[in-house]
Order: C-alpha cells, then structure tokens, then sequence
C-alpha cells in the first residue's frame, strides 16, 4: 500500500514509542546475530530460521515497551544474567525454530551480549580502549557535546544513523526489508516461549508479556519498511519523525541525523569496523 508522508511520520512516531534508545538498533543486532552464528559455524537450513535468528537478536527490547516499574524489572530480566538465558533454557530441545530464535535472542545481551559493546566496553582496539565507554554511547556522548542536544536524545540518533549507514552501505543485505520480513513470519511459537520465559518477572504475567511482543513485532515491521524506503526517504522519514518526539525543529534533527551518521564513519571509529569487531568478541565467547 503506498503511504503519504504523513502516514510514514505518523507510523515513524508509532516506532519511537515503542522502540526506545537501547543500544544497537535492530539493524545492528541482526547483523551482529548472524555474523556471530557464522563465524560459530552455524548453518541456517532456510530463510524462515534465519528470520527467526533476526526476530530473536531485536526481541529483548520489547522490555523498552512496557511502563515502570515493570519496565525497569523486565529490561534487566531479559537482558542481564541469569534472566536473558531464559528463553535459551527454556527453548525445546527438538524445536528448531525455537532454538534458532533463542540463539539470536542469547546474542543481544549485557553480559558479554552485543549489547555489552553498545553500553560498557569499547570493542575496538584503541590506546584508549580502557578509558572508553561501549561504541554507541561513546559516539552518543560525541554527537551530544557536538550537537548541543542530551546523551539521551544523541543515544536515537546514533541508533538509528548505524542502522541507515548499513541499509544503504550493503545494499545487499538488504537490512530494511530483512527486519520487516522477520516481524511478518515471526513463527508462533515465540510468544509461548517469551511468555514462559518471563511471567514470573515481578509485575509481569504471560498475556502482559504477549502484548509486549506484539506490540514490539509491529514496531519493529514499520521500523524495517521505514528503513528499506530509497536512499534519502528514509533519512527523511526518521528525522521528521524524530524531530517532533525530542522538541527539535526539522532542520536542527535532520542535522543531528546527519552528524550521527558523520561521527559513525569517522576513521578512526568506523561503525563497520565495531560492528565487526562485536560480532568477533561475541562469537568467541562460551555461550550457555
């Protein structure tokens, strides 16, 4: 169906309530996912359990979506230790789309998770390595300073200008496009594992973590088709979209979007040189 641009900002405002600033956007985790299964050795049978990989690499955000106190309990339950193992542990051993799902999931955490290297630790090799936060927020606190915005706001941006940079840079990746396809063919039985993973979460229960979820899945289809619009549009959509959430008028957000995706390939701090060395260190970790 073709949408106005209105319906694209409308749709865009719809992602950004459910989708708060995380870590890695959705586009980074998927890559780093499945870059980490691969280097594992792992061989994805079809596209539908690839999919299912990419689902799980995004789907601990769906925590974000939920209101405190509730929020603040099931973001460390389904990102920290022990609780992001759940869905691992819990996944049926003879069910392969449970266990693809989970890996993808097990990949996105703050332990030694892609989200380790997004908030704590600096996966690049620099002489300042030990002194620097993890890659977004390192870049996030540059974008802050540079743009006179809050970390917080800058966190978005940078989210959001990696996983541009990547649609546009590896076009055959084809990022937009291959996060909406995971949202749509999500197989039905995430939603019973996530719900048994996590209804025992203080303030949680097995309907409110489905809603959850489904709520998340939608976000996360407008984000990948909003994401897979030609070069140019898609930037534009985000940055209006983004410029009526933060307060800022639409030239001062498309600026900021802009210096994002600047400050994300400088060469020193190149968001493809951290997105590969991400997905080395976590695919030399132990997994459970």
């Amino acid at each position: 169906m073709r949408r106005t641009a209105a319906g694209w900002l409308m749709l865009v405002l719809l992602v950004f309530a459910v989708l708060p600033a995380a870590a890695w956007g959705p586009g980074g985790h998927a890559v780093i996912a499945a870059g980490a299964a691969v280097e594992r050795g792992i061989v994805f049978p079809s596209d539908y359990l690839l999919l299912q990989v990419i689902y799980g690499a995004a789907a601990p955000d769906l925590a974000w979506g939920a209101d405190e106190p509730l929020k603040g309990a099931l973001g460390v339950a389904t990102h920290d230790s022990p609780g992001c193992f759940k869905p691992w542990q819990l996944a049926r051993s003879w069910s392969t789309v449970e266990r693809f799902f989970a890996g993808g999931w097990v990949s996105h955490n703050e332990e030694w998770g892609a989200d380790h290297y997004a908030h704590t630790e600096y996966p690049l090799p620099t002489a300042a390595s030990a002194s620097r936060p993890g890659y977004v927020v390192d870049r996030a606190g540059a974008l802050a300073v540079s743009q006179g915005i809050s970390e917080e706001i800058a966190h978005y941006y940078i989210e959001v200008a990696i996983d541009l940079l990547v649609d546009q840079q590896f076009p055959e990746l084809s990022l937009g496009s291959m996060l909406a396809s995971a949202s749509y063919q999500r197989d039905g039985r995430v939603p019973p594992l996530l719900a048994k993973s996590y209804r025992d979460v203080p303030g949680a229960s097995g309907i409110g973590v489905r809603l959850l979820e489904t709520e998340f899945r939608a976000s996360l289809a407008v984000y990948g088709e909003t994401l897979a619009l030609p070069t140019g549009s898609d930037d534009a959509a985000f940055a209006a979209g983004m410029a009526i959430l933060y307060g800022l008028t639409p030239q001062k957000s498309a600026s900021c979007l802009a210096a994002a995706k600047a400050m994300c390939q400088e060469p020193e701090a190149h968001y493809a040189d951290a997105i590969y060395a991400t997905i080395d260190l976590v695919a030399a970790t132990p997994w459970p």
